[in-house]
């Protein structure tokens, strides 16, 4: 069997990968990269069938990961022409292959590539983006807005985040007043992309991507978007496919422990109810405030709620389906929108995963893609790869609140090495 290929991951970690430094707009070459245009590799210097696989030997070091897609072109036999799943490295200049049984001898020696996820990028402007599945036959291609510009009346010292949203409909770069969107106030329409106030009254933007913070003291409540963290560039890693994909992100640095990594995630779910007309989803930090307020570090470190992913009534607003709870430690109401599916609460031995749920007032609706719970401890190893029954997953490390965001096997407050399916070896 030949490893499966729909589902790639980047990271920061790979050769000509860009950085995510503590700069506004940043955050849109990451996407970019990952989503649109993927990464050169060095040049080939030898192909080698070895029994059931290829080497491929590169002439300097690649910088590619167990389990990471390679895109190659210009072989002869024309059957390499594809993508492949990288199934072995046995060195820094040398990956392994599977070969398939038609291929006995390679004759010409072409190039290879990281290649992208598959989106096409709809719009742009600096410092924003608006992306979509390229796959112009997809049954679902929401658009994905992103601005990472420093928003008017926001101190450009403070926390750096994108503006994020889920559109059905998008007729430009700067259409932010659009009924066609998630999340949406329709009493108002730009609250999702605007900042009122100034200064310390600053008011927090809606559905946020966060990447640079800073854990002001230990315990809760800990996080200040006033403190905008130090210089330097932060881990990220982009894992999933043309319908869905997640953002891992690195958003505080000095941390003795690896548990300042966020989750965020945008596209199409798994559909289990066919009365979802519009099974998207979109996972970001929507925490509202003001800035002077100190939030609770297990809201901040680990991503976010998962925002809405719901049919659309007639006025084309997405319904409310929200669970809403209340922060303990200021008071505000935050809406959790969707939750996934209950957990275990302890640990158990060996590697044990399971797929997430989305679940809306008590009502199934589906799985969301390529995210798993872990029901065992993957460790605190950043982007890690494992092997479970012939399954591929990468796992790495994220902070969680186990009853807000992502439940797994451990208590409250604690760092768990998150995993995604990657797909069957």
């Amino acid at each position: 069997m030949v490893a499966e290929t729909q589902v790639q991951y980047i990271c920061e970690e790979n050769l000509n990968a860009p950085t995510l430094p503590n700069t506004w707009g940043s955050l849109i070459e990451i996407l970019d990269t990952a989503l649109v245009n993927g990464l050169n590799l060095p040049a080939i210097n030898t192909v080698v069938i070895d029994g059931s696989v290829i080497l491929i030997n590169f002439t300097t070091p690649h910088q590619l990961k167990m389990f990471q897609i390679v895109s190659l072109s210009g072989f002869v036999p024309a059957e390499l022409n594809k993508k492949w799943r990288i199934i072995g490295v046995p060195s820094p200049q040398q990956i392994a292959i599977d070969r398939l049984d038609s291929i006995n001898a390679i004759t010409t020696v072409g190039q290879a590539r990281l290649p992208p996820l598959g989106y096409e990028k709809t719009f742009s402007a600096t410092g924003k983006g608006v992306y979509r599945n390229a796959n112009k036959d997809a049954e679902h291609r929401p658009f994905l807005r992103v601005d990472a510009t420093l928003p008017a009346g926001w101190t450009s010292t403070y926390a750096k985040f994108a503006r994020v949203a889920l559109m059905t409909s998008c007729v430009g770069i700067d259409d932010i007043a659009s009924r066609y969107q998630l999340p949406f106030d329709a009493d108002n329409p730009e609250k999702n992309w605007t900042v009122t106030g100034s200064g310390s009254s600053a008011t927090l933007c809606w559905s946020k991507w966060l990447w640079c913070g800073l854990l002001k003291v230990a315990g809760s409540p800990n996080f200040n978007f006033a403190d905008g963290g130090s210089a330097g560039n932060r881990k990220w890693m982009i894992v999933g496919d043309e319908n869905a994909f997640y953002l891992v992100v690195q958003d505080q640095l000095g941390k003795t422990t690896p548990n300042n990594q966020s989750v965020y995630g945008f596209g199409v779910y798994n559909s289990t109810d066919n009365t979802v007309q519009y099974p998207y989803f979109l996972a970001s930090n929507a925490i509202q405030g003001v800035v002077s307020t100190t939030y609770d570090s297990a809201m901040i470190a680990n991503s976010m709620p998962f925002c809405g992913s719901y049919e659309q009534d007639g006025s084309w607003n997405y319904r409310d389906c929200t669970n809403i709870y209340t922060l303990s430690n200021t008071g505000a109401t935050v809406s959790a929108n969707t939750y996934f599916a209950k957990h275990i609460s302890a640990g158990v031995s060996g590697n044990v995963t399971a797929p997430h749920y989305i679940q809306v007032s008590g009502q199934l609706k589906g799985e969301i893609p390529h995210i798993y719970i872990p029901y065992s401890d993957f460790g605190t190893t950043y982007n890690n790869t494992k092997l479970i029954n012939d399954a591929m997953f990468i796992t790495t490390p994220v902070f969680y609140r186990q009853d807000k965001v992502i439940p797994s096997w451990g208590q409250y407050n604690k760092t768990i090495g998150l995993p995604f399916y990657l797909g069957g070896l």
